[in-house]
This record gives structure tokens, sequence and C-alpha cells, in this order.
């Protein structure tokens, strides 16, 4: 057994070096440092992926008065010799967390706010020296009586009357700086916290000759006419920038260390396949809390990431992706990609009405990644199975009262083994008839519906739509990647109502159409060991399917 620790859910970096493999991430440290006085750096990373240990790790750098060098002597900072090492305990570090405002009205923001602030004067006074003479402003926000007023410019304040006592300026860290606005977006005191936080972080961060350095995190690259109006300082650094060092995220050099380490015998590619994926910095980035809770496990694989958060977001994107662009989302559940414009900035009250404001809120918060075209164009896909697998997930279980889910086995078995009366009944009483989101007046709704269920059933294959195949393109394809069995599936739809021998016909026909158009012949090539045909045909919430067995 390893004598270090996985370090779940541990944010303070001296309690995680104490026990804990760490990761090592000081060369965020040599950045700060490197960087002129009063620069303000802006992270954006989906949300687990390190940000708040990174900023308890800079805290036990720089934090005044404190002895932390046994926590770097075995880091890349450590090994940078007296350069870097000068600058250790040499400054006061003020730390705000916004995730504690989680606040359903603004007045409740501002107590929650209040007591935050309370306790940062509070450790300015016991910790660096900070005098209450001639300081009334600071006694009040002690005793946490602050009004809105006092509050805009209470930070500013503490910043500078810092600088005043220490002899230098603090070092400012602000994590889950977006969570405000999110939240106040969603619960309609958005306007009143976005003009609140222009001045709250406008006056600390813009231009303040007593500010030594800030670090703002979130998950969200907000727009700067939101809050950071003339910021010049302003260092951004988000899941859109470029090659550069990655602070956050773990690298494939990384995990292997990790698996080495800890005896895990798992490739380092099927770990990437299922938590990997994440084009950041110009790299191909792992979901840490995905990597660690699948060696916490003992090597499992699971929904790790998606599992610890609100399924918001991931509910949202189906209901916009479905009523705006169900060809993008079929793309995404075959495991392809499509091209659109992004915007890097959110603007919350946009987030749902521009499409390139959406998708970049959804790459932003990890569910898809971006790889850069030209200009604001880019190719956007899920990246890697986790997040697949959570959107196949939330496509057939939203607004359903019939949950698919349980069902699947039994349906995967009806598909391998051509029982059409098996595969018409699930899906007819369990898919057709509870997602009632989809327009059934288009064809690309049952192509969707069919390659989102055939994915979640067949992880061990590919799932394929518009296939190019023989003389033309086939509706679905799945092929096994072991070459033991592949599908070839056709689709029609038929307007009105019609019979059941009407759709009975139309699905013979499709049957009729692969084998006319040879669509068998690349599964042929590729000696698939067992080949089946289908037909389907729908009408609304009702559908007919025919199957052929290919001789091998």
């Amino acid at each position: 057994m390893k004598d270090l620790q996985i370090p779940i859910e541990i944010e303070d970096y001296k309690s995680l070096k104490s026990k804990c493999y760490y990761v090592d991430k000081t060369h965020l440290i040599k950045r700060i440092i490197d960087s002129p006085k009063s620069s303000v750096f802006l992270f954006t990373r989906p949300r687990r992926f390190g940000k708040s240990l990174a900023l308890s790790m800079v805290e036990t750098f720089f934090s005044l008065g404190e002895d932390n060098a046994s926590y770097f002597s075995d880091t890349y900072i450590g090994g940078r010799g007296n350069e870097y090492m000068q600058f250790l305990n040499a400054f006061p570090v003020l730390r705000l967390n916004f995730k504690r405002t989680d606040a359903t009205t603004y007045g409740e923001f501002l107590k929650l706010l209040a007591l935050d602030m309370s306790i940062l004067c509070k450790n300015a006074i016991n910790k660096y020296g900070l005098s209450e003479n001639n300081r009334p402003w600071l006694s009040t926000l002690v005793k946490e009586q602050g009004d809105e007023s006092l509050l805009k410019t209470s930070l500013d304040r503490l910043v500078r009357a810092l600088d005043e006592d220490c002899g230098r300026g603090p070092i400012v860290l602000i994590d889950e700086y977006d969570c405000p606005m999110d939240r106040g977006f969603r619960l309609g005191y958005y306007d009143d916290v976005q003009e609140f936080l222009k001045v709250f972080l406008g006056d600390a961060l813009k231009g303040n000759p007593s500010l030594e350095k800030a670090i703002v995190t979130g998950v969200n690259q907000v727009s700067h006419a939101s809050i950071f109006s003339g910021l010049n300082n302003l260092r951004v650094n988000s899941v859109f920038s470029g090659s550069g060092e990655e602070h956050f995220g773990f690298t494939e050099e990384e995990v292997e260390d990790l698996l080495a380490y800890y005896g895990c015998d798992e490739s380092v590619g099927n770990i990437k396949t299922h938590y990997g994926g994440y084009l950041i910095q110009g790299r191909n980035l792992f979901n840490p809390w995905s990597v660690l809770s699948f060696l916490d496990s003992g090597c499992l694989y699971d929904a790790y990431w998606t599992n610890t958060g609100s399924y918001d977001l991931l509910k949202e994107a189906v209901r916009y992706l479905v009523n705006n662009t169900q060809e993008d989302l079929l793309a995404l559940c075959s495991g392809s990609s499509f091209m659109t414009t992004l915007k890097k900035n959110v603007v919350f009250n946009d987030s749902f009405t521009n499409p390139s404001v959406f998708f970049g809120l959804m790459v932003s918060s990890g569910y898809l990644t971006a790889l850069p075209v030209q200009g604001d164009f880019y190719s956007l896909a899920t990246p890697n199975s986790e997040i697949s697998t959570a959107l196949k997930s939330e496509i057939l279980s939203f607004n359903g009262e019939n949950n698919l889910l349980p069902l699947l086995s039994k349906l995967k078995m009806s598909f391998t083994k051509g029982n059409e009366a098996e595969i018409k009944k699930i899906l007819t009483e369990y898919v057709l008839a509870s997602l009632s989101y989809f327009d059934y007046s288009l064809e690309k709704a049952y192509q969707l519906i069919v390659a989102t269920v055939l994915s979640l059933l067949f992880q061990e294959a590919t799932v394929e739509s518009e296939a190019n195949v023989g003389e033309g393109r086939c509706d679905l394809l799945v092929c096994s990647r072991k070459n033991d069995f592949a599908f070839v599936i056709e689709l029609k739809k038929r307007k009105g109502k019609k019979s059941n021998d009407e759709l009975l016909d139309s699905a013979k026909t499709a049957i009729k159409h692969i084998m006319s158009n040879d669509y068998c012949e690349k599964v042929r090539r590729m000696g698939v060991k067992k080949v089946i045909l289908y037909g389907m045909a729908f009408s609304g919430k009702r559908m007919e399917v025919v199957s052929e067995t290919m001789a091998s």
C-alpha cells in the first residue's frame, strides 16, 4: 500500500501536502512572481478542475508571517532557489470564496458577503496587525454592520489599509467569482449583483497601486462590460487560451505518473477515452476529479464528475438543442462534431437566446470541448465518454414519465437478436410516448432518438449517422470495434396518420433501399461476423420495425 493518500475532496494545500499525492502545479507561483505589480489574473476552468486548491497553494506560499518552506521543498518552485523563494511568506493575502454567497435574493447575498468581509477584516487585524485606529469603516465591517454602500468599497479599503500598515500591498485571491452572477441570473437579481460587483471588484483591482497581485477564478469568462470594464491589467486564461503552461487539469504525463505510483495497470489511452479530451492550452487534458476518483475506487470506471454536480445546465442544453439544432445534437450523440461560432465572454442575459453564447457556456462548463478552426469558428464535440453518456442519458430521461434506462439491457438483447416485436414495444411505449419535446414532423427527430438509444446500448461500438456506404448514405451504421456485429439502419418518416400495414410496407421498403444501394458493402469488406439490417417506419409516436440478418 502506498504511503500517500489519493487527494479526494481536499482543497487545503497544507493538508494535502502533509498526507497526499500532489500533482505539482507550483509553476503557477512563478507565473505570478514574474508578472508586473498590480497584475490581475483571471483563470476560468470547469468545476472540480483544481482551482480552489491552486488558490490555497498560492495563499500558503505568499501569506505573510508564516513559515511554510517545508510545504514547497520538493516542488518545482522550491527547486528554483532564492530567485523565487525570497518571496515566500512575504505578502499579506486576502482570500474570498464567492461560492459561500449562494443566496436566493440580493439582500441575502449582501448579508452573506458582509459575514465573509467581517472574517476577512478580523484576519487582517489578528494576523497582519491591521489597525482600527481612525478607520471606523473597519470596525463596522468587523461587526457585520456594513450597508450596501460600504460593502461595495470594502475590498478596496482593505487593500489600501494593508498596504499602509504592512508596507506592502496584499495579494488578493477570489474564488468562484461568477457564482453570484449565475445565481442572480437564475433567481432574478442579476442586475443588482452585476452592478455591485462592478464597484466591489473594479475599485479594488483596476489600476490600484496598493495591490500587489490578484488571482480571480471561476467557470465562465464574464463579459468585460459586465464587471471588468476598464480593467486593462487583466490577464485572461480560459479554456479558449492558446498554448502555455497548464495550472489546473492533468496532463497525460501526470496521469501516467499517478497510475504508476498507485499500481494501476489500466492504459492511459482508455482513461483518456473516459476522462480526457479537454482541449485547453493546446493540450489534451484530463478531468482531475474523475481521474482521482477512478484511482480511489480501485480503478473502476464510473460517472464521477457528472454525478457530483447539478444537471441543470445539461437539462437546459438538451432542451435548447432539441428545440433549435437537432442536427448538432445528433452529431454529439453519434460521437461526431459540428462547426459553429463561439462567444468566449458570457453575457448571462443572452445565454439561452444566442447560440454562440450558449455553446461558449457549454465549453467553459466542461460539457463540450472546442477545437479552433478559423477566427471565431470552432469544431465542438463531447470531450469523453463520461460526458457523452450523461448527455445521452439526459435525452432519454428528460421530460419523460417512463424512464428508458432500466430497460436498456432488454433492448440491447433485442437488437442483437433481431427481435422486431420487442424493439417496437420498448421504443414505442417508453421512448416515443414520453419524449414529448421532440418535433415528430421531422425525420431527424427519429434519427436522433434511435442514434441516442443505440449509443447508450452499444458503447463497445461506433454509431455513425449519415454514414458514407455503398452507393449513398445510410441513416445509421452501428459497428462493433471488434467486428463482431453491425447494424445497418434506414428510417422512413410517413406524413399524416398511417395504418400499421402502411408503416410495415414502408419499413420493408427501407430494407430494400439498403439492399439496392449496397449499404452493407462497407461492413462486408471489414469482415464483420454478423450483420443485421433494420428498416424502421414512423408516423407520429407509432412505428414498425423489419429486420433481416445477412449471411456472413
